[in-house]
């Protein structure tokens, strides 16, 4: 087993032990998480190659990228509780939407717990689908199907990575070769942030999701300084009340936005 897997799930178990959250039922299932990450590497290790891997990636993003997009058209979920799917109606509350004018639409999640999730795998299934021994044309029509999917989650931070990353590559040539995919891909992501950043009325101190973020990170700063020690593997948002300065709303309990704040605070 790699270093940096064996010193993740032994951090995690100590801080399960030493959490001030008091809750055995939640720790053992916690533990079975821990249990599922190492099986699920165990198994990866035993792919064909990593091309198959990648290739079998693509293909599931490009399903998920389609079933978010159907959400979208359908605006509400397809029935798909059994393999993970959110219920997704108008009535079902702390559903992920966007504001377009007197409108609120929902957002496409596929089978993830939230929209941003689904848009960050599929920013990534791009690039392997660009980066792939794919021909030309597979790689145009999965990417493509990819970032349709990628506009049904809404998720304009999934765009602004997914833009910078797309200039930085671009500049070398290194990663996306063909400069017709290169030029679509640019103009594609920029016309989206664009769009999606002029429909929200373009004024960030006002927008609710950025708000929510520095909210998030008024959190994590405010449990750091109580918690020093860390509040335990996946326990972040059981310590929101504790450090809040108001009562919280159900949406506001989800952890702070930033993978390594969030690994100081845990």
């Amino acid at each position: 087993l790699p270093f940096l897997l064996i010193l993740f799930i032994s951090l995690a178990s100590i801080y399960l032990l030493i959490s001030p959250y008091d809750d055995a039922l939640l720790k053992l299932l916690l533990c079975i998480k821990l249990l599922g990450l190492l099986l699920f590497y165990m198994l990866l290790q035993h792919a064909p190659s990593k091309n198959f891997l990648v290739k079998c990636f693509i293909g599931v993003m490009t399903v998920e990228a389609i079933w978010a997009l159907a959400q979208l058209l359908l605006q509400h979920d397809l029935g798909l509780q059994l393999l993970g799917e959110s219920i997704l109606t108008n009535d079902t509350a702390n559903v992920a939407r966007f504001s377009l004018s007197k409108f609120e639409i929902i957002r496409g999640y596929g089978s993830f717990s939230h929209p941003n999730m689904l848009a960050g795998f599929l920013a990534v299934s791009m690039f392997f689908t660009l980066q792939s021994d794919l021909k030309n044309r597979e790689k145009i029509v999965l990417s493509s199907g990819q970032f349709l999917g990628l506009i049904a989650t809404f998720s304009r931070s999934a765009l602004l990575a997914l833009l910078a990353v797309s200039v930085f590559t671009s500049l070398g040539k290194k990663f996306i070769t063909n400069k017709y995919i290169r030029t679509g891909l640019l103009i594609g992501c920029s016309l989206a942030l664009v769009s999606f950043f002029l429909i929200r009325g373009g004024a960030l101190l006002n927008d609710p999701a950025f708000m929510e973020r520095i909210a998030g990170y008024t959190q994590a700063y405010n449990m750091i300084l109580t918690y020093p020690l860390g509040v335990g593997f996946s326990h972040a948002t059981l310590f929101f009340d504790s450090v809040a300065t108001g009562v919280l709303q159900p949406w506001e309990y989800q952890p702070v936005h930033n993978i390594f704040i969030l690994m100081v605070v845990e």
